[in-house]
C-alpha cells in the first residue's frame, strides 16, 4: 500500500503543486468576484461529473482489479453511462442559466466542458489495475498544462471563464493520457448493452459519491455565493485549497486499499482476514499524518494561507483550522469506506455518506447566511466527522483494537478546538505537542526502517 501511495504521490506532488500554484497566480490576477466565480464553476463542474458516474467508475475499478481482461468492456460501459446522463444534466444546467442567469450563460458553458473533459478520463482503470506510474504521469502533466495556462492568462487580459477554460484544459490532458495507458484494443465506443443492470447495483455508489462531494466543501462554495457573496465565495476557496490538498493522503491509501482488499475477498476467509488487519493497521500511521497537519495549522495557519494567496485573505487561519479538526477523521475512515466498496457493501458506503450529506446540508442552510466562511467550515467539519464515525462502524473499526488510533483522534480533535478558541501562545503550545505526536506515532506505526529496507 505504502509504495502504492509512494507512486500516486509523486505525481500528486508535481500536479498539486502546479494547481496550487496557478490557483495562487489567479487569485493575486483576478478580482475576489472572479476568482470566487471561478471556484464556483469548478464546483459546478465536479459536481456534474460525480453525479453522472452512477457509481460504475467504483464498481468497474473493483472489477478490472481480478478480471483486467475485461478492461475494454469496462471503459465502454463507464464511458457511456457517464456521457448519457452529463447530456442531460448540462442540457438543463443551461436551460436554467439562459433563463434565471443569463450573464453566466459562458462560465456554465465551459464548467459543463471541464465536466466532459474529467468523464472522459480512465483513471479508475488504472487505479484497479494498479497502474499507479501512469496515473502519475497523467496527473502531473494534467498540472503542467493548468500553471502553464494560468501564467499565460495572467500575462494577457484575465478572466473567470478563461481561468476555468485553463483548468478544463488540465482535466482534457489528463483524460487523454490515462485512456492511451490503459490496456485498450480500439478507440472506446458507447455500449449500451447491459449498462442498466450494472447501474442497478452500482446507484448507491454513485449516491454516496454525490453526497461526499456535495459536503466536502464544494456545496459550501455554492451556498456561500448565493446566500453571502462571490467575495466571500473566493475567500472560502483559499483555505478550502489548502484543506483539499491535505486531504490526498486518505484518498490515496483508499485507492491503494481497494485492489488489494477486493482480491483478498475474492481468495476466501483466511486472506480476507489478513486484509482485515491490514486495514485496521493503515489507522494508526494515517491518524499520525492528520494530527501532524492539524499541529502545523495551529502554530501557523493564517500565516500561511497570507503567505500563499495575500494579503486579502488574512484572517483565513481560523477557517483553515476548522476544516482541518476533521482532517484526521477522514483520512482514517475515507480508506476503510472504500474497502466496504471492495466487499460488495455499497448501500452501507450510502449509509455513512448520507449521514453527513444531510448533516451538511441542514448546517449549511443554519451557518453560512448569518457565519458566512467559518459557518461553511463548521459545517463541512461536523459532516465530515459524522460520516466517518459511520464508515468505521460499518466495518467494524470501533472496536477494542481500534481504541488507540480513535483515541488520539479525539484527542486532537478536543485540543484543536481548544487552539481554536484561545489562539496565541495557547495555540502555539497545542500545536508543537500536536505535531510530536503524530510524527511519533506515525515512525512507529509505519516501521519506516523496515519500509525502506525492503523497497531498496
Amino acid at each position: 500500500m505504502l509504495r502504492s501511495m509512494s507512486l500516486l504521490g509523486a505525481g500528486e506532488i508535481v500536479n498539486k503543486a502546479a494547481r496550487f500554484a496557478a490557483a495562487i497566480v489567479l487569485a493575486r490576477a483576478l478580482s475576489l468576484e472572479e476568482f470566487g466565480v471561478l471556484n464556483v464553476g469548478i464546483a459546478i463542474a465536479g459536481l456534474l461529473f460525480v453525479a453522472c458516474g452512477l457509481g460504475l467508475p467504483e464498481v468497474s475499478s473493483r472489477d478490472a482489479s481480478v478480471a483486467p481482461q475485461r478492461s475494454q468492456e469496462l471503459v465502454e460501459r463507464v464511458l457511456t453511462g457517464r456521457l448519457l446522463v452529463l447530456a442531460v444534466l448540462s442540457a438543463v444546467l443551461l436551460a436554467i442559466a439562459a433563463t434565471f442567469a443569463a450573464q453566466d450563460l459562458p462560465a456554465v458553458a465551459v464548467a459543463i466542458s471541464m465536466a466532459v473533459a474529467l468523464a472522459l478520463s480512465a483513471e479508475w482503470l488504472l487505479r484497479g489495475l494498479e497502474s499507479m506510474g501512469s496515473i502519475a504521469i497523467a496527473n502531473s502533466a494534467g498540472g503542467a498544462v493548468v500553471m502553464a495556462g494560468a501564467v499565460l492568462i495572467v500575462l494577457t487580459k484575465p478572466t473567470a471563464e478563461a481561468a476555468l477554460a485553463i483548468f478544463a484544459a488540465g482535466e482534457l490532458t489528463v483524460a487523454l493520457l490515462t485512456l492511451r495507458a490503459a490496456p485498450l484494443v480500439r478507440i472506446p465506443r458507447l455500449r449500451v448493452a447491459g449498462l442498466r443492470t450494472v447501474a442497478r447495483g452500482s446507484w448507491p455508489l454513485g449516491a454516496s459519491a454525490l453526497v461526499v462531494y456535495s459536503y466536502y466543501a464544494n456545496l459550501d462554495t455554492i451556498v456561500l455565493s448565493v446566500t453571502r457573496s462571490a467575495e466571500e465565495a473566493g475567500l472560502y476557496s483559499a483555505p478550502y485549497r489548502l484543506f483539499l490538498a491535505f486531504t490526498v493522503v486518505g484518498t490515496f491509501a483508499a485507492y491503494a486499499l481497494l485492489p488489494r482488499i477486493t482480491r483478498a475477498v475474492a481468495a476466501g476467509p483466511a486472506q480476507d482476514a489478513i486484509g482485515m488487519d491490514g486495514l485496521r493497521r493503515a489507522l494508526m500511521p494515517l491518524a499520525g499524518y492528520g494530527l501532524i497537519v492539524l499541529g502545523a495549522i495551529e502554530l501557523g495557519g493564517d500565516q500561511l494561507v497570507t503567505l500563499l494567496f495575500g494579503a486579502d485573505f488574512s484572517g483565513q487561519g481560523a477557517v483553515l483550522l476548522t476544516l482541518c479538526l476533521a482532517l484526521a477523521w477522514y483520512v482514517m475512515s475515507f480508506p476503510v469506506g472504500y474497502a466496504l466498496i471492495a466487499r460488495g457493501a455499497n448501500r452501507r458506503f450510502l449509509a455513512g455518506a448520507v449521514t453527513a450529506g444531510g448533516l451538511n446540508v441542514v448546517l449549511n442552510l443554519a451557518l453560512i447566511p448569518p457565519f458566512g466562511t467559518i459557518g461553511a467550515a463548521s459545517a463541512t467539519t461536523i459532516a465530515l466527522v459524522a460520516g466517518s464515525i459511520v464508515w468505521l462502524g460499518a466495518h467494524g473499526m470501533l472496536g477494542r483494537a481500534t481504541a488507540p488510533a480513535l483515541a488520539l483522534v479525539v484527542g486532537g480533535t478536543v485540543t484543536g478546538l481548544v487552539a481554536l478558541l484561545s489562539g496565541g501562545t495557547s495555540a502555539n503550545i497545542i500545536g508543537l505537542g500536536t505535531i510530536g505526536i503524530g510524527t511519533i506515532v506515525t515512525a512507529s506505526a509505519l516501521d519506516v526502517r523496515r519500509f525502506a529496507t525492503r523497497s531498496g
